[in-house]
């Protein structure tokens, strides 16, 4: 190894060693030592139960029993074994959350560093840092913690994705690129959403390549080798997807509608990388949102401004760095991805009523709807255009000699300033994730309390077999007095199965209204006496929890 050479591999991994450092103390500085309901509470009260019965195509609990839905499928891989692991070897669950948000978000750090050398090899360590920095403390980064840490997980695959894509093209007869590949789409378990927006990413390179570089053959030869790859390597979710597509129950009907969700997705808030409906919802007479962490994007000046102009300094780059073959690539796909984002807003028009009416229409293509999930793209696209402007305009005034007067003026009288000016836009493009309450301080919680695992242990124990416990009234939203858990505690806690009423119903439609009825009956205290027991019998409840 030549002393340039080592000198090269020396910046590599000061800047990624930097960047991981970063991630993990982002990660550990978010309230720590509090364990919150990261979208299943399961994952920090009994991960290895959980795991056990989403490997299952059917599970008895929760409701009346249903097939597994997509939602519990992704967790399989590689989420659940990593909590499962962290349980079993008997570390603190709020440890285990931290860190797998922490290897998220150095794993995405580091991708862009290796997305940016390969297609840009003249890149300065400052832009590399920059980028990546830029990608980790997003907005979409706040809104993935509150909502479900897997949502980072195509975040993180995105920019290996395109890494792996544009080797590929460069050496179209091998195996490995699209093997890799393959197991990165198989790796990415967020559901088919951001997997589809993921494959447009990928897709999109390939357009590119074909276009104005390689041209159409490799493209193609790169494709067939990793669209059969990604298909056999991904059928461990692929099939369960499809049999409850099939067989089970339309359970999207009972989730969020494009009547809520294009209310918010303006392009102006898409290429913030907001948007995203439940951010913006709150309860009379409360004015601040629902998720407390969107307050500084939506009310302060300052970081509403600095939150526009790096993404207006992303654009300007385009133009700025035109020689960079990359640089259109990398507008287009901002654009495009902030469309999607975006298309169909506001619903009260004639594009948002004509996209509801395709919605409806749409049949087994409705899960689509949620388009914020195509984010990534507009998040990585951002990184590296602003990143790379940012990092390298500080570069230049570092080694910017001029004089006045016949004097030589210091150059830190140039690019200090701007350093603090990249400084000040970085803070405030990820301000929740430096103040360390990007997390919702009403999710947060200790431990579970002693009642509860105490009554389900007596519940377990007086249970008779092949039976089930059930709760009873219901908890749409699972919100608790000492935590809100966004799902039900007891399914996760039990080994026996348990029924309740929740917000989403997953079971067969008559089995839901059995149990809605039994649930609604109780609540508005309706029961005639004696009514209660042969209703419980029928539904195969041996003990109620009050």
């Amino acid at each position: 190894m030549n002393e340039r050479s080592k000198r090269a591999w020396i910046d590599r991994f000061a800047v990624t060693g930097l960047l991981a450092l970063t991630s993990f103390a982002l990660a550990f500085w978010q309230r720590p030592h509090g364990v919150y309901s990261d979208t299943r509470v399961e994952m920090v009260t009994r991960p290895g139960l959980f795991l056990e019965r989403i490997a299952s195509l059917w599970t008895p609990t929760i409701d009346l029993g249903h097939i597994q839905t997509s939602q519990f499928v992704g967790y399989l891989f590689p989420m659940g074994p990593i909590f499962a692991l962290g349980d079993l070897l008997g570390l603190p669950p709020w440890f285990v959350q931290r860190l797998w948000i922490g290897l998220l978000l150095a794993a995405g750090a580091w991708g862009v560093v290796r997305l940016v050398e390969s297609l840009r090899p003249s890149t300065t360590r400052t832009a590399l840092f920059l980028a990546g920095l830029i990608y980790v403390t997003s907005p979409f980064v706040t809104v993935s913690l509150n909502r479900g840490t897997i949502w980072l997980i195509p975040y993180a695959l995105l920019p290996w994705m395109l890494l792996v894509t544009s080797r590929g093209i460069r050496r179209p007869t091998g195996w490995m690129a699209p093997a890799a590949l393959a197991l990165l789409v198989a790796a990415c378990s967020a559901g088919v959403t951001p997997l589809v927006w993921l494959i447009a990413a990928v897709a999109l390179l390939g357009v590119f390549e074909a276009i104005t570089g390689t041209g159409l053959r490799p493209v193609v030869s790169f494709a067939w080798r990793a669209a059969l790859l990604s298909f056999v390597a991904s059928l461990w979710w692929i099939v369960p997807v499809l049999v409850q597509a099939r067989y089970g129950t339309d359970y999207l009907t009972f989730t969020e509608h494009p009547e809520a969700i294009l209310h918010t997705p303006s392009a102006s808030e898409s290429i913030r990388l907001l948007g995203y409906w439940v951010g913006y919802v709150n309860g009379y007479p409360d004015t601040d949102p629902q998720l407390p962490a969107m307050s500084g994007y939506l009310l302060s000046p300052l970081t509403v401004a600095m939150t526009f102009l790096l993404p207006a300094l992303a654009i300007a780059s385009v133009a700025l760095m035109r020689r960079w073959r990359y640089a259109p690539f990398f507008g287009l796909m901002l654009a495009l991805s902030v469309l999607a984002m975006s298309f169909g807003f506001p619903q009260e028009s004639r594009l948002g009523a004509a996209v509801t009416d395709l919605y409806y229409g749409a049949g087994p293509f409705q899960f689509l709807r949620t388009t914020y999930k195509a984010a990534p793209l507009v998040g990585l696209s951002t990184a590296i255009l602003a990143g790379i402007l940012l990092g390298t305009g500080v570069d230049r005034l570092r080694r910017l000699r001029f004089s006045l007067e016949g004097r030589r003026v210091p150059a830190a009288v140039l690019w200090v300033p701007a350093a603090l000016l990249v400084t000040l836009i970085a803070v405030q493009w990820g301000r929740p994730l430096w103040a360390g309450n990007s997390i919702d301080s009403r999710l947060m919680f200790d431990e579970v309390p002693r009642s509860w695992v105490d009554a389900l242990d007596e519940a377990q124990s007086t249970t008779p077999a092949d039976t089930r416990i059930a709760v009873l009234p219901g908890e749409l939203f699972a919100w608790y007095r000492w935590a809100g858990l966004q799902n039900s505690l007891a399914p996760g806690l039990s080994e026996k199965p348990v029924v309740i009423r929740q917000i989403v119903r997953s079971s067969p439609p008559l089995a839901a209204q059995l149990l809605d009825s039994v649930d609604a009956a109780v609540q508005l205290d309706r029961l005639t006496p004696d009514q209660l027991p042969p209703l419980l019998r029928l539904m195969g409840v041996g003990r109620v929890l009050v």
